[in-house]
């Protein structure tokens, strides 16, 4: 039997911390012409607006002077229309490879100390891998 046959706890606390820090990723956003939206069709951009407020629109596209879309209200995407006069950026999510890179990199040195140093004291307890003598 290893350390981790006893500590199921333990595995699910590490799988449950990697999972939260790496899904929550590494993204920056890149400010982009309204002509990016329409050539291009990204999932979502994130819309500065010229009185400082912040929107994140799913599916956007420009028509005429208008940024059409939808906004997540309540678990359900509902219909927004943004005047593009109104519009300070637009910007597009990208994957920051070094900061992602970074991440993974330390909580991976992080999961590698907490385990030897519940292992190192599992020894010292007077556990070992055979039958406990």
């Amino acid at each position: 039997m290893g350390f981790f046959d006893h500590h199921t706890g333990l595995r699910r606390a590490i799988a449950v911390l990697l999972a939260a820090t790496l899904s929550s990723g590494c993204v920056r956003y890149q400010a982009v012409q309204g002509s990016y939206v329409t050539a291009r069709s990204p999932d979502h951009v994130r819309v500065t607006l010229t009185d400082g407020r912040t929107e994140q629109v799913w599916y956007p596209a420009v028509s005429g002077n208008l940024l059409n879309g939808s906004r997540a209200l309540g678990g359900s995407l509902v219909p927004l229309s943004i005047p593009l006069s109104q519009v300070r950026t637009i910007a597009v999510p990208r994957t920051a490879v070094v900061r992602t890179v970074l991440l993974v990199a330390g909580v991976s040195c992080a999961v590698l100390v907490v385990v030897a140093a519940l292992s190192f004291q599992g020894m010292k307890g007077g556990y070992s891998d055979f039958g406990g003598f």
